[in-house]
């Protein structure tokens, strides 16, 4: 058993990671692609086709003329003769004069199929993959609502589509000791004045009701700092229009939170009465009238 190691970034900090087991690159082929942009899928699928040619026009070479139409030795001409085998299209113009190219063209054509099945497989698997485009505030703000000290944060559904059952799982997560010495992060669930919704289609604004029972009572900005919290915000779904499950994540570090500020209203209304959404100022705040 052998093992590596590897760095990866979360939550904007760097983490190296060690003691993991080696995988190799085809072991884990799949789990790879799904991760991957579709920019390096694209550029690695364009390699691996130059590759896989380049391999069989030199097998072409290695079998004299072998191929009918084709100058002997080109090597342009053997590379496209394994491309058109490979794709399966058959123009007719080139075609095997040897029982030689004739075994390299039916292995040709098999792993043509073959890799071509996985591709097209692998490609649907990718694009396939649903994604709620749900936006969340910049800041998240501490302040009062309704006289009562809230955290708040708000969350908007860029695609105006029917996502139901949505539910958020926010939790506070602090840098403690224990009296031995031993770091952890320390993990609350927090209780939300209303964690689930039937319907998510514009807007939602999450409240956390600021108490003595709160992880975050009587919490300041050095507080924040000195316990490096974070808050770290699960959202869950259901899209009407996939019929598949979507989720979001938003992390909150100290430095985006917001003392005695209230977000301004995107629910407002035209001249004609009708109600209108507007998300330009969906990150905008405003000084509340009344401190924490």
């Amino acid at each position: 058993m052998y093992s590596t190691h590897k760095k990866i970034s979360l939550n904007g900090q760097t983490i190296s990671i060690v003691g993991l087991e080696r995988t190799s690159f085809w072991s884990d082929f799949y789990y790879f692609v799904l991760v991957s942009s579709w920019r390096r899928i694209l550029l690695l699928l364009a390699c691996l086709y130059l590759i896989i040619n380049f391999i069989f026009s030199g097998l072409y070479l290695l079998g004299g003329d072998c191929i009918a139409n084709a100058t002997p030795g080109s090597f342009w001409d053997t590379f496209f003769f394994s491309v058109q085998t490979y794709a399966t299209i058959g123009y007719g113009a080139m075609a095997p004069k040897t029982r030689y190219a004739d075994v390299l063209v039916a292995i040709e054509s098999f792993f043509g199929l073959l890799s071509m099945s996985i591709v097209t497989g692998l490609v649907f698997s990718k694009f396939a993959q649903p994604k709620a485009k749900v936006r969340f505030t910049k800041n998240i703000l501490i302040s009062t609502f309704d006289g009562t000290p809230t955290l708040m944060f708000r969350m908007g559904n860029m695609r105006a589509n029917q996502i139901v059952e949505a539910r958020l799982l926010v939790v506070w997560s602090t840098e403690r000791r224990t009296a031995e010495g031993v770091e952890f992060r320390k993990l609350q669930d927090l209780t939300l004045v209303r964690a689930t919704t039937v319907l998510f289609s514009l807007s939602w604004t999450a409240m956390h009701i600021i108490d003595e029972k709160s992880p975050l009572y009587q919490v300041s900005m050095e507080t924040l700092k000195d316990l490096k919290a974070e808050l770290i915000v699960s959202f869950t779904g259901l899209d009407a229009e996939f019929n598949q499950t979507v989720h979001a994540r938003k992390n909150y570090r100290p430095h985006d939170f917001v003392f005695g500020h209230q977000f301004a209203d995107v629910l407002l209304r035209d001249p004609s009465g009708q109600r209108v959404v507007d998300y330009a100022d969906f990150d905008t705040l405003l000084a509340n009238s009344r401190p924490v």
